[in-house]
């Protein structure tokens, strides 16, 4: 559990909800990419019902709106979410924060 005086990857903590500590593979693209386009792949580092914290290859602008689509084991995600921070990381991707802006679907159903 985080509370609001904890720190991430980018200083102080800003999400209200619990962030989870996970390393997936996911994609995030422009909002109105065409329905199944690949996007640019970047790890998941962390997540909570508000946002994620992530890495890619390039930089986003923040304020932009894109699609995050998360898909593991325990959960799948595909939402809109809106890039609140793109800075530099130390090997050459950028750390990026993404605040979800619509609720997500999001499930995973076991087999009966």
């Amino acid at each position: 559990m985080t509370d609001s005086s904890s720190t991430s990857t980018f200083g102080k903590e800003r999400r209200t909800n619990d962030r989870e500590r996970i390393f997936q593979t996911g994609t995030i693209c422009d909002e109105h990419a065409p329905a199944g386009a690949a996007g640019d792949l970047v790890t998941v580092i962390d997540f909570s019902l508000s946002g994620a914290g992530m890495t890619a290859e390039r930089a986003f602008g923040v304020g932009s709106i894109v699609r995050v689509r998360i898909d593991s084991n325990t959960f799948w995600v595909d939402s809109r979410a809106r890039v609140i921070r793109c800075e530099p990381a130390d090997n050459g991707r950028f750390w990026l924060g993404c605040e979800f802006i619509e609720e997500a679907s999001s499930s995973r159903t076991e087999a009966a």
